[in-house]
């Protein structure tokens, strides 16, 4: 009996250690300057002070990035007579926080609008500290409205966290988004105001993300905690709604039919206490509206959207006002060229393809392939780029590291930055794949899976030095989930 009193008096005084060590790691890293402030997620402080501080009756839009880059807040205010906070920005976070967050300051005769993506993650509870902690540096004041049990993880992530903070204060250097991914981009309601004039995606869609519209989403626990938020919106005197986010219609699962889209909107009205605010069908634009996601819209797409949310908003709160806007026409897609003229690219000996209308896929490993422990992608093959890595492309291959060198780049445009997509599955049965390098110096060329799933357990990813792979919306969203991104001090190719 004393034994194991003793063996738990020892337990509790090493976790009561641990637990001051990480609040001693935390105290420090919250005491220094911020240094995410100019990242993506740096924008959630601003977007939190705002919240705070509009007076009076408000329209509080919760969701993700798509709120972030699909709303005209001065547009919904001219209609309804009500200031907007636009409280989306970005899909790592997890919409839980966002909900949290808000709680802050929800007040009689608000009208809150829950739009969250309609992704598995996004549609959970999903909690990403990591981010957590990058978004709030500079205002930690904010994690005292976390609810759930979400302290353990934070404080394991401090160590993380505080070491990466140190290293760029040491440095000097501060991370900054690049292109739209930068909060200097962020109006005073919380609107994305980067130029987005097309699209930018090579297959115009993203295959990675498609969109499932099905009785699976939201996922049980979600819904009864977006029931409790309804409550605590109704106990402040506000009104709550369940919003949609826009989608792009090329990236609809197969088999999504208006049937299907009425059923998941059934589905919704049954398990949710909140009306629902319009309906899913009238926020699925064609891919001509989109940006770099199947949830960004670009300029045109904006106010289409907008026109559709305002309209919406003012059959739900009674304000019989006349919505007077000229839409702009769909912005032509890109054309794209997939032929390539150069030298043949030695290196396609090693792969099986399929021509698509988006390029070559790779599709597996030739016998040659499958004994090399080191391969490099090729740019082309057979007259055309290539553009695609399919699901289980290297599965019964004993490559060990996988190269995307830095010549995906040449096919970059002012229309298309997106120029090789790694397929969900992928990696798939490829359990000795290590290392991935990649030589492009734009984070958006190469499209990440959704997961790294099949890779070795000891798998990293290593990237151009100063590249935005880190911060970027992209591949800093997989950084985040616990793949090891290591920088490249010298990316000249052997």
């Amino acid at each position: 009996m004393k034994k194991k009193k003793l063996i738990i008096i020892i337990a509790a005084s090493v976790l009561a250690l641990a637990i001051l060590a990480c609040a001693a790691i935390a105290a420090a890293a919250m005491a220094t300057p911020a240094v995410y402030d100019n990242t993506f997620v740096g924008g959630l402080g601003e977007k939190f002070e705002r919240l705070n501080t509009v007076e009076g009756r408000k329209i509080v839009i919760v969701g993700g990035s798509s709120a972030a880059f699909g709303l005209d807040s001065t547009l919904i205010e001219k209609y309804t007579g009500m200031p907007v906070v636009n409280f989306g920005l970005y899909a790592a976070l997890g919409t839980k926080l966002m909900m949290d967050l808000s709680r802050a300051n929800i007040g009689p005769g608000d009208v809150v609008v829950l739009a969250p993506e309609m992704d598995a993650q996004t549609m959970s509870l999903y909690f990403n500290p990591d981010a957590t902690l990058m978004a709030m540096d500079g205002n930690f004041g904010m994690l005292t409205h976390l609810r759930g049990g979400n302290l353990f993880s934070l404080l394991g992530a401090m160590p993380r966290f505080a070491g990466e903070k140190i290293g760029y204060l040491t440095s000097g250097e501060k991370p900054t988004g690049s292109g739209a991914y930068d909060s200097s981009y962020f109006n005073e309601q919380g609107d994305l105001t980067y130029p987005r004039p097309e699209n930018v995606m090579g297959m115009y869609y993203d295959p990675n993300t498609m969109i499932h519209l099905s009785a699976d989403m939201p996922a049980p626990e979600f819904i009864a905690y977006i029931n409790e938020y309804v409550q605590f919106c109704r106990s402040q005197g506000a009104e709550i709604y369940f919003g949609f986010c826009p989608m792009n219609e090329m990236a609809l699962a197969e088999g999504t039919t208006p049937e299907s889209i009425a059923a998941f909107e059934d589905h919704l009205k049954t398990v949710l206490g909140c009306s629902l605010l319009g309906t899913a069908s009238d926020h699925i634009f064609s891919a001509e509206f989109f940006f770099d996601s199947n949830f960004h819209l670009n300029d045109a797409g904006v106010k289409h959207h907008t026109v559709t949310l305002v309209k919406e908003l003012l059959l739900a709160i009674g304000i019989p006002a006349f919505v007077n806007e000229e839409l702009p026409a769909a912005p032509a897609l890109p054309e794209k060229s997939i032929r390539y003229f150069g030298d043949a690219d030695e290196n396609a000996q090693y792969f099986t393809f399929e021509l698509t209308e988006f390029g070559q896929r790779i599709t597996g490993l030739t016998e040659a392939g499958k004994v090399q422990k080191t391969l490099t992608m090729p740019v082309a093959y057979d007259g055309y780029r290539v553009a695609l890595l399919g699901e289980g492309a290297l599965k019964d291959g004993t490559c060990e590291k996988l190269i995307i060198p830095a010549g995906f780049e040449q096919f970059i445009t002012e229309t298309t930055s997106s120029m090789m997509t790694l397929e969900n599955g992928s990696f798939i049965g490829a359990s000795s794949l290590k290392e991935l390098w990649i030589y492009n110096r734009h984070e958006a060329t190469v499209m990440p899976p959704a997961s790294f799933e099949g890779v070795s357990k000891d798998f990293v990813v290593h990237v151009p030095d100063g590249s935005s792979y880190g911060e970027g919306y992209f591949w800093g969203e997989r950084k985040l989930n616990g793949i090891n991104l290591i920088f490249i001090q010298d990316i000249t190719m052997n």
